[in-house]
């Protein structure tokens, strides 16, 4: 059963707010100083600008009252890494978490990084130019995706391990060119993850395949996404990963294949794809 947040996110039930904590146009002290003032319903809203340095954010968020990080309306608001190993690091089990409308580069690892946590809504988000995957979230229960940018991170766009209720909906990812020695680069990697659903999503240009899913059993749902010149395949269905419906995607001129099923992978549908050019 989904979680409070998620249910909340996709019937567009009100959460409940609390203080709205403005931090000055790209004053890092101050955002820091904020975070740690912020309590369960707070909104932490920055004014357009670049901070720099990596941050932390608390696990201050409960059931009904969500912590809220925002940009403020129409700002265009910067973190920028400059070279710490994570652009935004979610506190070991934090929850009730929802992150909107930032621009996270240039970190060392990960643009974004979770482990472990629950309930987290990220949306309208870009994560470019960082060390590894522009986000990455690791045994998380309950994270809705929606609407992010991802681009040229250095080896994935975002990647799911252990992900429980994961939906990742109306992103785009792409350009995400080969590391030395890598053997991942795809728009999306989601492995170990059981009832998500990937949707409407936009996944081109990777050095690898638009989207790779792995080890992931029991019922995840593909759908009216999108994949196209990827440097190897469109879906890349990889290692134990069953049950799972596809169903109206399209995959145009990938260099290898549209969608390859492959390595003990089984009892999976597929229904209505476009498959063209490959």
């Amino acid at each position: 059963m989904r979680r409070m947040l998620v249910v909340m996110l996709l019937t567009g039930l009100a959460p409940v707010w609390g203080a709205t904590l403005v931090v000055p146009a790209g004053d890092a002290d101050a955002l820091a100083e904020a975070l740690t003032k912020a309590q369960a319903g707070d909104m932490v809203e920055l004014a357009g600008g670049v901070y720099v340095g990596g941050i932390t954010l608390p696990g201050v968020g409960t059931q009904g009252a969500p912590l809220t990080v925002r940009a403020a309306e129409g700002a265009r608001v910067v973190i920028d890494a400059h070279g710490d190993e994570y652009g935004v690091r979610i506190a070991a089990g934090a929850g009730w978490l929802v992150i909107e409308n930032l621009v996270v580069v240039r970190a060392r690892s990960f643009g974004l990084y979770a482990r472990p946590a629950h309930d987290l809504a990220i949306r309208g988000c870009t994560f470019a130019r960082n060390g590894d995957s522009g986000l990455y979230l690791r045994q998380v229960n309950g994270a809705v995706i929606e609407r992010c940018v991802f681009h040229h991170n250095r080896i994935n766009g975002a990647r799911f391990a252990g992900v429980g209720l994961l939906r990742v909906a109306d992103c785009i990812s792409y350009l995400h060119p080969a590391a030395p020695g890598s053997s991942e680069n795809f728009g999306l990697y989601i492995t170990g993850c059981a009832g998500a659903i990937i949707e409407r999503n936009a996944l081109f240009l990777n050095d690898k395949s638009g989207c790779r899913i792995v080890n992931s059993p029991d019922g995840n749902t593909v759908r009216d996404n999108c994949t196209y010149l990827n440097g190897w395949t469109g879906f890349d269905i990889n290692s134990r990963s069953h049950q799972h419906l596809y169903v109206n995607n399209l995959m145009i001129n990938n260099l290898a294949h549209g969608i390859n099923p492959k390595g003990y992978s089984h009892n999976n549908r597929f229904v209505n794809n476009t498959i063209v050019g490959n």
